[in-house]
């Protein structure tokens, strides 16, 4: 009888290992940042993922890894920082510190071809007097794009609440805190918030 086990588990193992061959591991790669590139850092991840499909014995991690650790932060209102990934050549850039509207992270337009004037308004209003604001989009890039917008045009005020551009699902329950917020969701998490109330 253990004859039969070493057998059978020998066997398994054979197997095993001429099915790992041919098994593979999806990655998913996750860039988290408190700087404010996120345009760059879109490009960063699509020069990766084109590097991805063609050949190449360097690993992905290498690439991100040589990314967030060489690459310098520029300083605020001083240098810019050029990085070269693949065919593209990135430019890093921060505003000063008295003018942080001088570099805006994202074109401005993006905010005036989602949002009517008399929103923006609106929105600016609550956001000045630290009031409540629920951003609802389909569009997640949007939804930061303008979120980040609004932030700076808030200048020379500095938004200090609760941010979260994108609310995951799960923590939809934090929209009825009792503290002024900028948040921004997805409209299929809106009945959820019917729930919770």
């Amino acid at each position: 009888a253990l004859q039969m086990a070493v057998n059978s588990c020998r066997s398994l193992k054979s197997s095993l290992e001429s099915s790992l061959e041919s098994m593979f591991e999806p990655k998913c790669l996750c860039l988290v940042s408190s700087y404010g590139f996120m345009p760059q850092f879109l490009e960063v991840m699509k020069e990766i993922y084109r590097i991805s499909l063609s050949p190449s014995d360097i690993p992905l991690e290498r690439i991100l890894s040589n990314f967030l650790l060489e690459v310098p932060v520029p300083p605020q209102g001083g240098t810019a920082v050029q990085y070269s990934i693949g065919h593209k050549t990135l430019v890093f850039k921060r505003p000063p510190l008295n003018n942080p509207i001088q570099i805006m992270t994202f074109p401005i337009r993006i905010l005036f071809k989602t949002l009517k004037l008399s929103a923006i308004e609106v929105v600016l209003a609550a956001l000045l007097t630290e009031s409540q604001v629920l951003m609802v989009s389909s569009s997640l890039s949007k939804l930061t794009a303008v979120s980040e917008i609004f932030l700076q045009l808030m200048y020379p005020f500095r938004w200090s609440n609760v941010y979260i551009p994108l609310l995951p699902a799960s923590l939809t329950r934090f929209i009825k805190a009792p503290l002024p917020f900028l948040i921004g969701t997805h409209p299929s998490f809106i009945p959820r918030l019917s729930r919770i109330a």
